[in-house]
């Protein structure tokens, strides 16, 4: 019985309708904790937007719960282990997030990061950026190439003008960063 119990809950958990619900809670949080930063939206709403978050972390330490719950070891070490871990450790500083350190619920931000494994297209545009950072990285090398050149050719051009051709050639490639 209490096994048959289990494999709904899993069920449940792994719907869709929970996986909307889920993302928008988080949406909805995060879109509670930046108006939060707003000081006029603060002073007239703060409470409502407290109660607001109060209640979007009980239901996080709730799916937390039924999901710990429902896979038991699979939750820490199972296919989705490192998300699952993430959003035990925010959830966890959220908990703690009292007084002096209220800043530490802003981590719980963070979890809209999990819309990449949920909605198909982020995963395929995070995905792509993924594939891109070592094109990015050897774009970056040849500018800064360029730079040097620019700089090194700005160098002697005035290098009449400066009795230090290194303090003319620092000069222009910081100046060149202006242009």
């Amino acid at each position: 019985m209490f096994s048959a119990f289990i494999r709904k809950l899993q069920g449940f958990l792994e719907s869709t309708s929970w996986s909307v619900f889920i993302t928008s809670v988080i949406l909805i949080n995060s879109a509670c904790l930046g108006l939060e930063t707003i000081k006029f939206i603060h002073k007239h709403f703060g409470e409502i937007l407290s109660i607001i978050d109060y209640i979007c972390l009980g239901i996080f330490v709730m799916e937390l719960g039924l999901r710990i719950l429902a896979f038991r070891l699979k939750f820490f070490i199972g296919k989705d282990w490192g998300w699952n871990w993430f959003d035990f450790i925010i959830i966890a500083v959220s908990l703690f997030a009292v007084g002096g350190l209220a800043v530490l619920r802003a981590f719980r931000v963070i979890r809209i990061f999990r819309l990449l494994s949920v909605i198909p297209t982020m995963r395929l545009v995070s995905a792509a950026m993924l594939h891109t950072i070592p094109s990015m990285i050897s774009i970056m090398v040849l500018l800064i190439i360029f730079y040097c050149i620019y700089g090194c050719c700005v160098s002697i051009s005035l290098e009449r003008r400066s009795r230090s051709g290194l303090e003319i050639w620092a000069i222009a490639f910081i100046r060149s960063f202006k242009l």
